[in-house]
């Protein structure tokens, strides 16, 4: 690349672009000309390959040309905008980010790939998951790119560049969670049964930290993070469903990092240091179905070979619920958030699995966006001030816990400073959850470092408290209805009809 300035590496940062474009150009051979047509797409990565899926008619010119050609070119962008130039033409431009590669096409014939290509596909174009039977895949050939090989480039607005990067004056803007180079996420669960779970893998190990606050947590590995302890490192961080029976999770993750050579060596092998913590979603879908080490081992996978990461209703946060004082006759469909900033170089992002006993409000307003619903369901109601009804103790309030969530950072911090930086992460989670901290949840907030970058602790932890509080606003915001369970969405629609 000529531009070496401009070029990216890291692969977070090429999915972050992959991730954002909406549909890429396959370039064909046509004799002499090439031929290029615009095409919407799933993709995964695997080994290191880029691996894209697309769909076509049953026939059609560039069925043609790949069987005759397999050798193609892919190219895609995002964050397209214009530059504007004044009063001097040649300034004009644009700001761009895009990824290019050559590789081979293929028509699938498995029937399976196909369903799986149909399925990225429709995950990518619409954020949700997609039951997908025999009879869409006869309807349509499934294109698969495979590009061993790619590169990727951002050209900045001006803008951007001008802005000096020091402390006094970085710029501030919100980034993608999966821009943490060093942690993968990968996730899994059973829509059926309402219940998955979300794991977090960083190869080199990462410094953690944990603060619980709620009354009922289900967790494993709590004390690992204490100070005091020797370990200083972690390799993977479970959230998942099914409350304690779904700690299981993590000895299928402790499985696949043991055979990827990952974690702390012993000599006669290497153990994996696994913490995990878990909702209460067994209220919702199928109680007997919990998450597995079956499940734990596919979710860790994805996170090392195909990164999936995804807001909603996926992952831990395919059961969660909110507003369950009443029980799940007035509770509204939760998921999973995430929300991330980056100043100058200092990263800090957070992920919540939304889960709570008490109701969501957005932390900038005030203004309640899920929780308790009214007698008719059409509405909300405060759920504190359906408790100040009655003073006697409610005796099994277990259909309600619990809010979790992994805070990351790549400031280099210690165990201790990131269990400070946990705790004030908590401030988030008052700041955007009423009532919270109760008997009935198990709120716990882990803190990660994953670099190097100088800064200053107060600050993280100021910032890991915004982020927390917007990876809960968008988990509501983010969720479908499901389950019989309204969403903020659904909510929403109905006022504005």
């Amino acid at each position: 690349m000529r531009r070496k300035d401009r070029e990216i590496t890291q692969i977070g940062e090429i999915l972050r672009i992959v991730q954002g474009a909406r549909y890429l150009h396959l370039g064909l051979f046509d004799g002499e000309a090439p031929y290029v047509v615009p095409l919407h797409f799933g993709y995964e990565l695997t080994d290191g390959r880029l691996i894209f899926y697309m769909h076509s008619a049953r026939e059609g010119h560039k069925l043609d040309l790949i069987r005759a050609h397999p050798q193609v070119c892919v190219e895609l962008e995002c964050g397209v905008e214009p530059i504007s130039g004044g009063d001097v033409p040649c300034e004009y431009g644009a700001a761009f980010a895009s990824v290019m590669g050559r590789g081979t096409a293929e028509i699938v014939s498995d029937q399976q790939e196909k369903l799986h290509g149909l399925a990225l596909l429709m995950r990518h174009q619409t954020g949700r998951r997609f039951a997908m039977d025999a009879a869409m895949a006869a309807a349509v050939e499934i294109i698969k790119v495979t590009l061993p090989t790619y590169t990727a480039k951002v050209k900045p607005h001006p803008r951007q560049e001008a802005a000096p990067r020091n402390r006094e004056t970085s710029p501030r803007r919100e980034i993608p969670i999966t821009a943490f180079d060093r942690v993968r996420i990968g996730q899994t669960e059973n829509a059926a049964a309402g219940t998955g779970c979300t794991v977090f893998v960083c190869r080199e190990g990462m410094r953690a930290g944990l603060d619980v606050r709620g009354g009922g947590p289900a967790s494993r590995e709590s004390q690992l993070l204490h100070p005091l302890m020797a370990a200083q490192f972690v390799h993977a961080i479970v959230l998942g469903g099914g409350s304690a029976f779904g700690l299981g999770a993590a000895d299928g993750v402790m499985r696949c990092l043991e055979e990827r050579d990952i974690g702390y060596d012993v000599g006669v092998t290497k153990v994996p240091l696994v913490a995990q913590s878990d909702i209460f979603d067994l209220t919702v879908g199928d109680a007997r179905v919990r998450p597995d080490a079956a499940m734990g081992y596919e979710a860790a996978r994805l996170a090392l070979d195909a990164p999936n990461y995804r807001d909603g209703g996926f992952g831990a946060g395919c059961g969660a619920t909110v507003g369950k004082i009443r029980g799940m006759d007035h509770c509204m469909k939760s998921g999973i958030g995430s929300w991330a900033v980056q100043i100058g170089d200092l990263q800090v992002g957070a992920v919540a699995v939304v889960n709570a006993l008490g109701d969501v409000y957005d932390w900038r307003t005030g203004q309640e966006i899920a929780g308790l619903l009214t007698e008719d369901r059409t509405g909300l109601r405060s759920t504190a001030e359906y408790m100040e009804g009655s003073v006697r103790a409610v005796d099994n309030k277990f259909t309600g816990n619990t809010t979790v969530a992994v805070v990351m950072t790549n400031g280099r911090f210690e165990k201790s400073q990131l269990c400070k930086i946990a705790g004030m992460a908590h401030d988030g989670l008052a700041r955007s959850v009423r009532p919270v901290h109760t008997s009935a949840d198990g709120d716990s907030i882990y803190a990660v470092s994953v670099g190097d970058v100088e800064a200053d602790q107060d600050l993280v932890g100021i910032l890991a408290a915004e982020a927390v509080s917007g990876a809960i606003l968008r988990a509501a915001e983010s969720a479908e209805s499901a389950y019989g369970y309204p969403a903020a969405r659904e909510l929403r629609g109905r006022e504005n009809r």
